[in-house]
């Protein structure tokens, strides 16, 4: 709860608070959804030279990073909700880009056995996972969560099974970038010496 004053900027008999209230704290625990359609982001790189293919590829990259630290920036000075996220799915798809904002259709809440991180993940992860059933998978898929702390999983046969295959689900950010750049033809090393020239 964020308990405060306004206080008479001209100070005089009356000086005091000129106005008191509280406000309810309020989660940053959110859902961030983005897609980009490769070939139309090529078509609308290739006036900028041969190596315009580099260049789209480095834009996505520097897009995944960014996404890791944007946050909204309403309330920001009243909560300082500067929180990193606890996971980023990357999917690349042959087909139109999905969006799993429905598996927060019935929003999160905590429980005895889940915090509200971790029953954000397992609605995230089954309502995948039931996509895949009806629709078919992504070509890739990656997870990323920080040292893996969150895994992106369904519970089948009384165990825990991942949604990417073992080598995308990976625990830094620094990893999974070049990762998905690789998936694209690309190295991130070379294609980050790309850079729009005037």
């Amino acid at each position: 709860m964020d308990y405060y004053v306004a206080a008479d900027d001209i100070p005089g008999d009356d000086a005091g608070a000129g106005y008191v209230d509280e406000a309810l704290f309020s989660s940053a625990c959110f859902y961030k959804y983005f897609s980009i359609h490769w070939e139309t982001l090529t078509a609308n790189l290739k006036g900028y030279g041969d190596g315009y293919e580099k260049l789209a590829a480095h834009t996505v990259g520097a897009f995944l990073r960014g996404v890791a630290f944007a946050n909204p920036s309403g309330k920001q000075n009243s909560f300082a909700a500067h929180n990193l996220p606890d996971g980023i799915l990357v999917e690349i798809r042959n087909s139109s880009p999905v969006s799993y904002a429905n598996a927060f259709a019935r929003p999160v809440s905590g429980n005895d056995q889940r915090d509200i991180v971790s029953q954000s993940m397992a609605q995230l992860g089954q309502y995948a996972h039931d996509l895949d059933e009806g629709y078919g998978k992504p070509t890739h898929r990656f997870w990323f969560s920080p040292n893996l702390r969150y895994p992106l999983t369904i519970s089948e046969k009384n165990r825990e099974v991942p949604l990417a295959n073992d080598g995308n689900n990976i625990k830094s950010l620094d990893a999974l970038i070049p990762a998905v750049v690789k998936t694209l033809g690309f190295e991130w090393a070379k294609v980050q010496e790309e850079v729009v020239t005037p």
